[in-house]
């Protein structure tokens, strides 16, 4: 019987899965870990991104032509901005359905997930 490989680290985890938009969620995973005190781990099967224990957002692969990112922390619900979709209680999506709305969008997505982290840790 073949030894599988174990994953431990989320690139590992990456490496191994495909997406149509990888390059974008690799832009996105690059910008997140220049933000500090953001910690990321697997989730639902995807990178997730926490900060002292609490979880903010995770991607969610489920559709393989778009990036679907998932702000589940139930404050999200307080942000402003054009791209949080749905009308949940305790959640919102950002649906990039290509480079150019990664690239286009990328600022406001680290402004949202800045907030969370500032509602998290009080700075």
């Amino acid at each position: 019987m073949a030894d599988k490989k174990k994953v431990v680290t989320v690139s590992e985890y990456m490496e191994l899965r495909t997406h149509s938009l990888k390059d974008g969620i690799e832009e996105l995973r690059a910008m997140f870990h220049s933000m500090p005190g953001l910690e990321e781990k697997i989730k639902w099967n995807a990178p997730s991104y926490s900060v002292s224990g609490i979880d903010l957002f995770t991607f969610n692969f489920h559709d393989p032509t778009v990036i679907r990112l998932v702000f589940h922390y139930a404050p999200v619900v307080e942000i402003r901005s054009d791209i949080l979709e749905g009308t949940y209680n305790d959640r919102r999506l950002v649906y990039l359905k290509s480079m150019d709305e990664v690239r286009q969008q990328a600022a406001e997505i680290k402004r949202i997930a800045t907030l969370l982290i500032e509602m998290v840790t009080g700075s």
